[in-house]
């Protein structure tokens, strides 16, 4: 039987945080970093991040290089205040819909996950599907 999870936050994220990038020194280097700032402009979140994603339901899916992956990013998800509520642990992280939200682990399998991060259900993809201009992923579970 199908399950489907939208690509898309339904809630149409959060209007008060907006993502943005700037230039930030790391050693001897200037690198892209993301964060969140206000509607005024004020950077709320520090930009700590490798890539950022709008928040949906109270949650953002945010990537890291972290030291132990080398150059592979890891996503995890932080609340509004900018704590980590879901560590980094995800080579894909989509935003939240509801209560549910879709990664892909480290094993590279697609699962269902909810606010705490407990795996609900374990997928396989099977297809895209474009509904109106909503971009769906259509999973199998497995």
């Amino acid at each position: 039987m199908p399950f489907i999870v939208s690509a898309q936050p339904s809630d149409g994220g959060n209007p008060d945080l907006t993502p943005f990038w700037n230039y930030v020194k790391e050693g001897d280097e200037f690198v892209r970093r993301a964060g969140f700032a206000d509607e005024d402009g004020r950077m709320v979140i520090n930009s700590q991040f490798s890539s950022v994603r709008e928040f949906s339901h109270g949650l953002a899916p945010v990537a890291k290089i972290l030291p132990e992956t080398g150059e592979n990013e890891m996503r995890g998800y932080i609340n509004t205040e900018g704590e980590v509520v879901i560590p980094f642990q995800f080579s894909v992280a989509e935003p939240f819909s509801g209560d549910h939200a879709f990664v892909k682990t480290g094993g590279e399998q697609y699962v269902v996950i909810n606010r705490d991060g407990t795996v609900l259900k374990r997928l396989s993809q099977t297809s895209h599907h474009r509904i109106n201009t909503e971009l769906y992923r259509v999973f199998t579970v497995t």
